[in-house]
């Protein structure tokens, strides 16, 4: 739900933020959180797994922008 207040909107902010993080931490916090913020954006929380494999159907262009940069 932050991730607009972070100004993060687009594909390529979450990869270059993603990126950054994962230079100076391992690589799971940073994954997490900008999963958390990508689904924020949604109207969707961590605290329900019930809607995620709807959020990866119709929004998976974000853990594509995530994930190779993390490691994941």
């Amino acid at each position: 739900m932050h991730a607009v207040q972070l100004g993060l909107r687009s594909d390529l902010q979450f990869y270059w933020g993603t990126a950054a993080l994962s230079a100076l931490l391992d690589n799971t916090p940073p994954y997490l959180t900008f999963l958390v913020g990508a689904l924020g954006l949604q109207g969707l929380s961590m605290d329900n797994a019930a809607p995620m494999s709807e959020f990866i159907a119709r929004h998976d262009h974000y853990l594509v922008a995530i994930s190779p940069v993390s490691g994941h």
